[in-house]
């Protein structure tokens, strides 16, 4: 029941995961291979481009929470919180992203294949998104029973909430395709769109309920999924055959 319990437990999982996948990796990696000037430049091309998109994307989902606080919406912040739950089990999907879509999509040579697969996961994404959708319209009692009691009246504000992690899935794996391709370049539009849409919609509309704030979390995955979805037709209009 209390939250530094929670998140003391949170922080010993986080550390002994990361110890246990550092020794795991040790067999697999050859430090020495980092003293190499040239490699350690490639990586650094590749990482850098990244690095704004990752400050902002752990930040973003808390803008709505901090502007509700500002105003004393402590019932918003909660529902807010509980419907982000919901929304994170979809997004856990994008964890088979690095072991499946990755590697296949990086063993790809010819463009015409590439694009063949590409429509092939989109259709998957669409289709899985609709029915996953639809459920929340059609059944939102089985999808809220998971929150409790407290949370069971949030019919019209759990389809926006599950719409978030669904878009975040779809640009996630559209993110997860582009970089198969070694092409970090522009990411940081991501990050200009997704700022640009929050500022916006408080600008014109504002935070004063829940719906609100989950429109705002809303506006930077569905952003940050076309940019990826415009990169990768940059990657195919720019393949090189091997």
């Amino acid at each position: 029941p209390e939250a530094t319990v929670a998140l003391a437990g949170s922080l010993i999982g986080a550390y002994a995961s990361n110890k246990m996948l550092e020794s795991r990796s040790e067999r697999y990696i050859n430090a020495l291979s980092l003293e190499s000037k040239e490699i350690r430049q490639s990586i650094v091309r590749f990482i850098i481009p990244l690095s704004p998109m990752i400050v902002y994307f752990a930040f973003q989902s808390q803008i709505s929470i901090l502007i509700l606080s500002v105003y004393g919406y402590t019932e918003s912040i909660a529902q807010v919180g509980a419907l982000g739950r919901l929304g994170q089990f979809i997004v856990l999907l994008l964890m088979l992203n690095p072991f499946f879509v990755q590697p296949y999509f990086a063993r790809i040579e010819k463009r015409d294949y590439f694009i063949a697969r590409l429509r092939l996961v989109l259709i998957s994404l669409i289709v899985f998104s609709a029915v996953i959708v639809l459920s929340t319209m059609s059944f939102p009692a089985v999808w809220l029973f998971i929150l409790g009691g407290n949370y069971s009246g949030l019919i019209q504000e759990l389809p926006v909430a599950i719409a978030g992690g669904l878009f975040a899935l779809i640009g996630g794996t559209l993110y997860t395709i582009v970089i198969s391709r070694n092409d970090t370049r522009h990411q940081y539009w991501g990050v200009i769109i997704g700022i640009s849409c929050q500022i916006a919609f408080i600008s014109i509309n504002g935070v004063h309920t829940t719906i609100d704030a989950l429109y705002l979390n809303l506006l930077p995955a569905i952003g940050y999924a076309g940019v990826q979805a415009v990169i990768l037709g940059r990657v195919y209009f720019h393949w090189k055959e091997v």
